[in-house]
């Protein structure tokens, strides 16, 4: 997210450095040592070698070896994790607008009021405004007054760097009411930053007796699967691998680029090349937490919608080639590595829509020679509208008329 304040570049990379070490690094030790006596499995849960060889190594092409999307996981449903103050501050980061919340672990404050400077806006900033239980509208939630209930999910990408109004999820609200004037339509943005999927699944949960006609859970491509290895490691016990010497300094060399990069994608990449093996044990526990949503959405009778949303570094967007290319060479990053969160994204979604999940692949839908990111990254104006149009049928066909009223 951008910053009120304009801290000195050696400032922000000491911020930066210990704000990733709290967020990828701080609390491994808390977790060996709370389940030291806890069995440690790991099971790759991948059917098929040249899916192993695809998630781990980055001489597919060399070795003669090509992916399998379809390659079934054989992954054993997982319980949703649940978390208590402490061991919610050691999986997650402290965030000093963030509150405790003790189905999905924490949400913004209440009531906040929170003005960002922001210079591709025309008005030149917007307004993070929450009502008083912490989501993105200007409004407060009343379930009995509407006629349907649409329930978005999401992290930084869904909440939006822009007003209220402009998110994609407002945006479909309009869309929606458009096809149905008169009724009472309420699409209510739960996103939230740095929320990842093990958040998305107790936002759900947190809001199932509220009736929703419809859900939409969307995940962001860039960080959302390096963002489930901490919770599943907690989890299941398994320790993550230590960070190699200089991977920190390598991160803030980027730092001339804007933390945008950095923390949309860039990271993430750094990681998977470094720990090749991680991809396959993020994908696990994606693919396991998408479950645990359609498991709990087919239980509730509840329709519901996955959307992919990939960042900069999935496809070669023109707008972004020269981001692109300083990152390769900054980082030593190949296009292989840069393509890491596309090929999890591709076994993700195949896998789980042979369980029948409904995604929307905003990656079939955003023209590569048009600029559909804000310079820091997250989905712009132009992106938010896109996505509500592409939902709009889709949630129409499945909400409209309100089946759980």
């Amino acid at each position: 997210m951008p910053n009120r304040s304009k801290p000195s570049r050696s400032g922000r990379a000491r911020a930066l450095a210990l704000g990733l070490g709290l967020v990828l690094a701080a609390g491994i030790g808390a977790v060996a040592w709370k389940l030291r006596d806890a069995t440690v499995v790991h099971d790759s849960n991948v059917a098929k070698a040249e899916l192993i060889a695809a998630l781990t190594t980055r001489q597919l092409a060399p070795r003669g070896l090509e992916f399998d999307p379809t390659a079934r996981a054989t992954t054993p449903p997982i319980e949703r994790l649940r978390l208590g103050p402490e061991e919610m501050h050691a999986v997650f980061a402290d965030f000093p607008n963030m509150e405790f919340d003790p189905v999905c672990y924490y949400r913004f404050r209440g009531g906040l009021e929170e003005r960002w400077e922001f210079p591709e806006l025309p008005k030149g900033f917007w307004t993070r405004r929450t009502n008083s239980t912490g989501a993105r509208e200007d409004h407060e939630f009343a379930r009995d007054a509407l006629d349907t209930f649409v329930l978005a999910i999401g992290d930084s990408h869904t909440e939006g760097l822009c007003d209220n109004a402009d998110s994609w999820p407002n945006r479909l609200e309009v869309e929606l009411t458009t096809r149905r004037p008169g009724a009472r339509i309420e699409v209510y943005n739960t996103g939230t930053s740095s929320y990842s999927l093990f958040h998305y699944w107790g936002v759900l949960e947190k809001f199932l007796p509220q009736r929703p006609d419809c859900v939409i859970v969307c995940m962001y491509g860039g960080n959302d699967f390096i963002e489930t290895l901490r919770p599943f490691a907690f989890q299941r016990g398994v320790p993550l691998p230590p960070r190699p010497e200089g991977y920190f300094a390598e991160l803030v060399e980027t730092l001339d680029m804007g933390e945008g990069p950095l923390l949309q994608g860039l990271n993430q990449a750094l990681f998977f090349r470094d720990h090749p093996e991680q991809r396959d044990i993020a994908l696990t526990a994606a693919c396991a937490t998408i479950d645990g949503i359609r498991r709990l959405c087919e239980a509730q009778r509840v329709p519901w919608i996955a959307v992919y949303v990939p960042s900069i570094f999935d496809l070669p967007f023109d707008a972004w080639a020269g981001v692109r290319a300083r990152a390769k060479e900054k980082l030593a990053l190949s296009d292989d590595d840069l393509a890491a969160a596309n090929r999890l994204a591709d076994a993700l979604l195949a896998r789980t829509r042979t369980s029948g999940v409904t995604w929307l692949d905003l990656r079939e839908h955003l023209a590569l020679d048009r600029r559909w990111y804000w310079s820091e990254l997250h989905l712009n104006l132009d992106a938010n509208a896109l996505l509500a149009q592409r939902l709009a049928p889709l949630v129409g066909e499945l909400a409209l008329g309100g089946p759980n009223r």
